[in-house]
């Protein structure tokens, strides 16, 4: 095989994941068109290196800056992103209706029912990612590039940056709360009732559950609601109905407030409408992705509950499957020795326009090795450089997180140093003095939440969790997007 130079900046993305729920998005990067100009391989290479729960990816940081540029061109108009938007909703339906589908014990009972499922899924998502999947270009600065020239054009200070760029949809973590909120409000909730709760409201708990099971999952592993966190979060306001009426007051005003300040500023500089409108759908729309993104992979796990159960394969190697080995698992072609070396040693894939490479062992080993050696150089630094999420100083001790096992070691008023942020976070971020991120533009998880919180928050420094030590002092200049390390510890 001729060796590929690899591209001359990586843009890297990492985190708790797996292969199989990597590999929609991956085949449609390799293929991806441009309607505009019909380029294809936009993406240009892309490659990901998955061991055990963990994975890191790296892309081609020009070919994103391209993409996003030219998606902005073709897309920045009321009429062109209402079209691509409403093929993603298409899309987007048909995975929600299979991971509701996964609640019915029948989908899932027999061989033939539960692969049918499994083969709708990867069609949807096909369709799902080729529609939605350019948003992650902008992440490499095309967006704050293009709110600064905006914010210029009609004299808009950072505040009013701020409101214009948020949604005034509430994050679907949000959505939870408040269904619940309602469903204790509608139950009337007590303290008498705690004891016998689960039993006497079975019904209306277990359609709950099925509607929001996603929400704490990540790309690793799901994390169904549990009775205990039913039971946990019921006992706050069985006591307290003032505090139910107030938090459901203000989840339920959340979008008029929102429009409200977004109506206030435009009126204030004579502007018609939200200049940043784009960017602000484009928020939204990465939040309610990530929303049906994780339904799937309910669906996917469904399915490997099933084929676990079929070939005796432990489900964490078959997570090592790419989606169209399925075939080759079940006739044994596909060994779970083969998959445990791929789990353990760990696997590259390399995505191209032309095909997509597995590597395995030794050799995913060596050719991980020469990326994170082609990212590194950058992370030699004191001052990182980043693109401010929401504003504010910090000056605290650093505590680097890359995955939910490091979530005990985090204590209040520390600063949170990871990859990115995902919903699972969010306990985190609130006891944070402030946020720093390798990844994200404007649209990205740590900027909504950040921005909710009034936290410090700085994204897309690319080499935070290189460059910062745990327990390094640190300061954090969110106004001006840099991080500078104070006093550095052992690493």
């Amino acid at each position: 095989m001729t060796p590929r130079p690899l591209p001359k900046k990586l843009y890297k993305q990492e985190g708790e994941i797996m292969p199989i729920t990597c590999w929609p998005w991956m085949d449609v990067a390799g293929s991806f068109a441009l309607n505009a100009n019909g380029e294809r391989g936009a993406f240009g290479d892309l490659h990901a290196f998955f061991q055990k729960t963990y994975g890191v990816l790296y892309w081609d940081f020009e070919a994103l800056q391209h993409l996003a540029r030219l998606y902005y061109q073709q897309y920045g108009t009321q009429e062109g992103y209402q079209t691509q938007y409403a093929a993603y909703l298409a899309h987007a339906q048909a995975i929600e209706t299979l991971y509701h589908k996964t609640f019915d014990p029948s989908v899932f009972a027999d061989t033939t029912t539960a692969r049918e499922t499994f083969q709708q899924l990867r069609t949807a998502y096909h369709a799902f990612w080729d529609s939605s999947l350019f948003i992650d270009a902008f992440d490499t600065g095309v967006d704050q590039e293009e709110i600064k020239k905006i914010a210029e054009q009609h004299g808009l200070n950072k505040e009013e940056v701020q409101v214009l760029s948020t949604p005034s949809e509430m994050t679907f973590a949000d959505e939870r709360k408040q269904a619940f909120l309602e469903l204790l409000q509608k139950i009337q909730i007590s303290p008498e009732m705690l004891d016998s709760l689960l039993i006497t409201h079975k019904d209306i708990l277990t359609s709950y559950r099925q509607q929001f099971d996603y929400v704490q999952a990540n790309y690793a592993r799901l994390k169904p609601i549990t009775d205990q966190e039913i039971l946990d979060e019921a006992r706050i306001y069985a006591g307290d109905s003032h505090r139910l009426q107030q938090d459901l007051a203000e989840l339920r005003a959340y979008t008029t407030t929102k429009e409200a300040s977004i109506r206030a500023i435009t009126k204030t500089h004579g502007l018609k409408e939200n200049p940043l409108w784009f960017f602000n759908a484009l928020t939204a729309w990465r939040e309610h992705r990530k929303k049906i993104n994780l339904m799937g992979f309910h669906v996917i796990e469904a399915y490997l509950v099933h084929l676990e159960k079929q070939t005796g394969i432990a489900n964490r190697l078959l997570r090592f499957l790419a989606m169209h080995e399925i075939d080759q698992v079940l006739d044994g072609s596909l060994t779970a020795d083969t998959l445990k070396h791929r789990y353990e040693e760990g696997v590259v894939i390399r995505v191209t326009s032309e095909d997509a490479t597995l590597f395995e062992g030794a050799e995913a080993q060596s050719l991980n090795a020469d990326l994170e050696q082609a990212f590194a150089g950058a992370a030699a630094q004191d001052i990182l450089y980043g693109r401010t999420a929401s504003q504010g100083y910090a000056k605290g001790i650093a505590r680097v997180i890359l995955a939910e096992a490091d979530f005990p070691s985090f204590q209040e008023g520390e600063i949170l140093v990871t990859s990115m942020t995902r919903p699972e976070f969010v306990p985190l971020m609130k006891k944070a003095l402030a946020i720093i991120t390798n990844e994200g533009g404007i649209t990205c998880h740590a900027a909504i939440v950040s921005r909710e919180l009034g936290k410090p928050c700085v994204i897309g420094t690319q080499t935070a969790t290189q460059a910062i030590n745990d327990g390094d002092l640190v300061e954090v200049r969110a106004n001006h997007g840099t991080v500078r390390i104070l006093r550095r510890t052992a690493a």
